[in-house]
């Protein structure tokens, strides 16, 4: 670690602690608050890890400012941030620079070079496996949201309008009959017209909004960040990744991984370069020679390097990104979040029963009117019935109102 590095770190490690005795007291209340978990406020201060990125120093560093300074003026804090994130940049170059320092030495050195290489591919084959683990549970949480919360919620809406049309068709239907507009032959179309207008259609079922729009890919591509990338680099990316990745996932091949060639399928289509080359780093075994297996020259070696950690920048963002999706769905506490799902769940089912028990009445009550329809226009009035609470009917009733005996 480079002593531009190291004094970085020192300076946000001071940031931390002047916020924990302003009040914030434990990391883990500072990492909440910046929606990240508690290892990377410790990676991020932690002289033997990476810097952290823009994304996550600006999140921390914002954190902690608020708390020493709770009045401070928003452009204040927009400028401390700017200062903040100038450093961090100056310590990256540093770090690259007194890398390729190195990689500039005499031919001996070239074997650091790759192992250097052989780290960074390692970092990115880590953080692709936290990266898929943590988008399965966020696209599992967000399926079980989509069938347990929205679908029911449409459900209920649909219902509720289904109670209301019923609810207006019996007044309309009351009324007309009050003022001698109807017989018994008209009531009986009628109620049978709102009976049928009323059926519920499931064409539509699925509203409102989700918990965020589900991912097209197998392993969910949450925010791409590839748009800084130029022509000749998703060029490449997209090159390295058919002639690498499908040349060990392919179905046809022996001993392939079939879920990683679907996986690889989708990456594909979607475009999305950052998780595309994370799997061309993984599925890269010799990292000192080219697709063919000729050793790379020193050139090619630090260019590689280059190539390699900038991949690792990237997918670390990507796995930031979602790691605050999932805080802010509340994933940091699953058993939590799953447990108020179900209590939703079923708070939403009761709505949907009682709703359900409402338009049974109503039915009972739109056939009421057809046996107590007047045979002339100066027929007996029909009852007022209250539609604001009625009594369900037990289990068994006839909406005649007949007897069971």
């Amino acid at each position: 670690m480079t002593n531009k590095v190291a004094e970085f770190k020192r300076q946000l490690r001071d940031l931390v602690d002047q916020a924990k005795a302003a009040g914030a007291g434990k990391a883990e209340a500072l990492a909440r608050e910046a929606h990240v978990d508690g290892s990377t406020v410790s990676k991020a201060i932690g002289q033997n890890h990476r810097l952290p990125t823009r994304e996550i120093t600006r999140d921390l560093v914002a954190v902690c400012l608020r708390y020493i300074h709770p009045d401070i003026p928003p452009d204040q804090l927009e400028k401390s941030l700017r200062w903040w994130l100038n450093r961090r940049e100056d310590a990256d170059r540093h770090a690259r620079s007194s890398r390729m320092d190195d990689n500039s030495l005499p031919l001996h050195t070239l074997a650091d070079v790759v192992r250097k290489i052989a780290d960074a591919r390692s970092a990115v084959v880590s953080v692709l496996s936290i990266y898929r683990d943590r988008a399965e549970q966020v696209q599992k949480f967000e399926k079980a949201f989509d069938e347990q919360i929205l679908r029911r919620r449409s459900d209920l809406e649909l219902r509720r309008g289904q109670r209301e049309r019923l609810e207006a068709g019996y007044r309309d239907i009351q009324l007309k009959v009050h003022n001698g507009g109807l017989d018994a032959d008209g009531v009986e179309k009628e109620v049978a017209a709102v009976l049928e207008s009323s059926d519920l259609v499931y064409t539509a079922l699925i509203g409102g909004v989700s918990v965020r729009a589900l991912g097209d890919t197998t392993i969910g591509s949450f925010g791409f960040d590839d748009y800084d990338l130029d022509k000749a680099t998703k060029d490449r990316i997209r090159r390295n990744f058919k002639s690498i990745v499908f040349g060990y996932v392919h179905p046809d091949l022996p001993h392939s991984d079939s879920s990683d060639f679907y996986i690889a399928l989708d990456l594909l289509r979607s475009c999305d370069y950052t998780l595309m080359e994370a799997f061309t780093i993984k599925y890269h075994y010799n990292v000192g020679a080219d697709k063919h297996k000729k050793p790379l020259t020193e050139a090619e070696l630090a260019n590689r390097l280059d190539e390699y950690e900038d991949a690792l920048k990237r997918l670390e963002n990507r796995l930031s990104a979602l790691e605050r999706d999932a805080v802010s769905i509340g994933l940091n506490a699953p058993e939590a979040a799953y447990y108020g799902m179900r209590r939703e769940a079923d708070r939403i089912l009761m709505e949907i029963k009682a709703e359900a028990d409402r338009i049974y009445v109503l039915e009972c009550e739109l056939q009421s009117l057809v046996q107590s329809a007047p045979d002339t226009d100066d027929g007996p009035e029909l009852p007022d019935t209250d539609l604001s609470y009625t009594p369900v009917p037990t289990a068994g009733g006839d909406c005649g109102g007949g007897s069971d005996e």
